[in-house]
């Protein structure tokens, strides 16, 4: 038998491919982790959910060695390692897709997929073998069932191309076992269904995932297992065919969740205008934006990252002086671009 199977009368036990035992990890006035056991099996995607400062990113940074737990062992496939650094966790096939991606945006898809890792002519670093560069890139995309063109240079590529990069580039170090950190966070619904069909080729070639998210629809579709985390301490594991958002809800703040009741619809009947903005333009960021808003009113600015919401606050402000467009503060045109003026016009922005 091999090192990830026992038997146990007639039944077979798989031991975890990882698993990480008490550990606790401490920052100045902050116990991040608290007594912590977390364990992945082979074709497994185990999530980690909890508030922000539950611990969740802390658990995964000990476990790619980015950060070193004060007590706890770590085991790969039942042998006690230590992982005290990234290139370790590599070795051990551990990659990480953090929620920032760390490629070089002015390289081409190969050449980040197989940075540091370029086949060279002669032994030596001065002369690549393209070929083979091409070659390997492709294979691993072709893994994951993409088909992204290797020569393209990754800062042109959506955010779910760069993120399938850096997937690729982790299992180009061999990664079996992946963590994918809010993965989903700057993607839309088309982009997550592709994410999605990455993640199923990769568990049926057997590999594993630690899987962190705010998106608790996508836990109960995706998932395998749910650990919750809550102030450092690993509360529950869920089944995911067994539970409700409610019941995950519930066990991340500690106490059942409360339904917010919808106000009722905004009445804007003999309300004032507070803020106008006609035809607001920034180039490159910002193209003909126009909008009201009405006192007593809340205006949601919805999209993705880099969709321009933070921009158009900015403009709002004053931070940023637009190229063309009208903003009209209590009916008073905004002629001068600049956040003293923005305090001036009563406008905070945060």
């Amino acid at each position: 038998m091999g090192t990830h199977e026992k038997k146990k009368g007639d039944t077979t036990i798989k031991q975890p491919i990882l698993e990480m035992k008490e550990i606790w990890k401490s920052f100045p006035g902050v116990q991040a982790l608290k007594n912590v056991n977390a364990t992945l099996h082979e074709g497994e995607v185990h999530a980690l959910v909890g508030e922000n400062g539950a611990g969740k990113s802390t658990l995964m940074n000990v476990a790619f060695g980015l950060i070193q737990p004060d007590s706890g062992s770590i085991y790969r496939n039942g042998q006690k390692v230590v992982i005290d650094s990234p290139i370790v966790a590599q070795k051990l096939g551990i990659g990480i897709v953090p929620q920032e991606l760390n490629l070089v945006p002015h390289l081409s898809v190969v050449e980040n997929i197989l940075l540091g890792m370029e086949p060279c002519k002669y032994h030596s670093k001065t002369f690549i073998r393209w070929g083979e560069m091409y070659r390997k890139a492709k294979e691993i995309l072709d893994s994951l069932g993409e088909n992204i063109p290797l020569k393209q240079v990754v800062d042109s590529l959506s955010v779910a191309q760069q993120q399938t990069v850096q997937i690729a580039r982790a299992l180009a170090f061999g990664a079996r076992i992946l963590i994918l950190d809010e993965p989903t966070a700057s993607l839309t619904l088309n982009e997550i269904r592709s994410l999605f069909t990455i993640i199923q080729y990769f568990r049926e070639e057997g590999g594993a995932i630690f899987y962190i998210s705010h998106r608790l629809e996508e836990i109960l579709e995706i998932t395998d297992r749910i650990s919750i985390l809550r102030d450092g301490e690993k509360i529950i594991e869920l089944d995911p065919k067994q539970t409700t958002i409610d019941e995950i809800v519930k066990h991340m703040v500690g106490r059942e969740a409360v339904k917010i009741q919808k106000p009722p619809s905004f009445d804007y009947s003999n309300k004032k205008v507070v803020l106008k903005v006609e035809n607001l333009t920034h180039k490159g960021e910002l193209e003909d934006i126009s909008f009201e808003l009405y006192e007593g009113e809340i205006l949601g600015l919805a999209g993705l990252v880099g969709a321009g919401r933070t921009e158009l606050a900015r403009c709002i402000f004053g931070d940023i002086k637009p190229t063309s467009g009208i903003i009209t503060v209590y009916s008073r045109k905004v002629s001068r671009f600049a956040p003293w003026e923005g305090i001036r016009n009563n406008i905070a922005y945060l």
